[in-house]
């Protein structure tokens, strides 16, 4: 589902499954798919039946535009291959750069932890870069931006989600 004004178009419920540079242009052309099989856990055989959509076509006049100059990618799993069902099908050579930078970690597990109290701490979310560390990510349930307000105030406990870094 797409959601569009003069300057901004909101694609919910998607997933970027692919990318790649214009040589043309220099710009970034996005590819998703939606619905169930945008989701990490949907079986294969759902995934495989999903039809791939552009992402971000305008039209201009008589000129179609396609693209963007940048994209930000805020999750090491989508410069992921094409095995894991989070990769947003980053090109090969930058998902090397992100490999040699960070090395191949893979998160596997997570966990949920449940607090009776609010952490009285000044963010919602963080990553740790420190060498000494087990623990990649962690992220408060309650701060995922499509939650209702109705679902947050359901949460009675403080619930965090750790993703570890595998060797």
């Amino acid at each position: 589902e797409s959601k569009k004004n003069d300057i901004l178009t909101l694609f919910q419920g998607t997933r970027v499954a692919r990318m790649e540079r214009c040589e043309e242009t220099k710009k970034w052309l996005l590819f998703g798919t939606s619905g169930e099989g945008a989701f990490h856990d949907t079986s294969e055989e759902i995934a495989k039946k999903t039809n791939e959509v552009t992402l971000g076509r305008v039209s201009n006049g008589d000129e179609n535009m396609s693209g963007y100059d940048a994209v930000i990618l805020t999750d090491v799993s989508s410069s992921f291959g094409k095995w894991h069902r989070a990769s947003a099908g980053v090109p090969e050579d930058f998902a090397k750069r992100v490999r040699q930078r960070i090395g191949a970690r893979v998160p596997l597990f997570a966990t949920m932890i449940a607090f009776d109290k609010e952490l009285e701490v000044p963010f919602d979310a963080i990553s740790f870069h420190e060498k000494n560390t087990s623990l990649w990510f962690a992220a408060r349930t309650y701060a995922k931006p499509l939650l209702k307000n109705d679902e947050k105030k359901s949460i009675d406990k403080d619930c965090w989600t750790l993703i570890p870094l595998l060797s």
